[in-house]
């Protein structure tokens, strides 16, 4: 029952989109820009520490040593964002991602240390929190990086005024899109 309204939302969707690429097609075009290196900078700087803190977490079972390993791999996140929009000469958005995944990774390694995740005696939920944390700072650091992607290309602006129309569930779907200051 509900198939009939989230198709319609769909096509109603995809009907503005193609309205606003339409109408922005038609004003000259961007001047082309090189190929995204802040994506290549950010996944670097994110992997090898991956690679090297997992090394030290698998190569002994020493806690303290594990612990190195995770501030590492974390540290390598925290840095990536900074890399990849850096590199594209984009410093705010710098600041804003990667003082997320720097919040992330610190808070990572705070709930390491307060749950003294790497002795055995720990019971596992005492871990769940450094999991989730990791988690979010990974996912956090790999968003940022491949946003990173389009900060050397400008944003087409919309068109000020589009009227539109698309097939529905019902018949035909139409809206007004207007863009203006507040």
């Amino acid at each position: 029952m509900l198939e009939k309204p989230v198709q319609g939302m769909w096509a109603a969707t995809l009907a503005l989109v193609l309205a606003t690429e339409l109408s922005a097609g038609t004003g000259a075009s961007a001047p082309a820009a090189g190929p995204p290196v802040g994506v290549a900078a950010g996944a670097v700087t994110a992997i090898v520490p991956m690679i090297v803190g997992g090394a030290l977490m698998a190569s002994d079972h020493s806690s303290s040593r594990q612990q190195v390993g995770v501030v590492v791999i974390v540290s390598g996140l925290a840095l990536a964002p900074w890399v990849a929009h850096g590199v594209e000469g984009s410093w705010r958005r710098a600041a804003a991602y990667g003082g997320l995944t720097l919040a992330l990774s610190a808070a990572t390694v705070a709930a390491m240390k307060a749950g003294n995740v790497f002795d055995p005696t720990v019971d596992d939920n005492h871990r769940i929190p450094t999991g989730v944390l990791l988690s979010l700072s990974l996912a956090a650091s790999a968003f940022a990086v491949v946003v990173s992607a389009f900060d050397h290309r400008p944003l087409e602006q919309s068109p000020a005024f589009s009227l539109w129309i698309a097939p529905d569930a019902r018949g035909l779907a139409g809206g007004v899109g207007w863009r203006g200051a507040l």
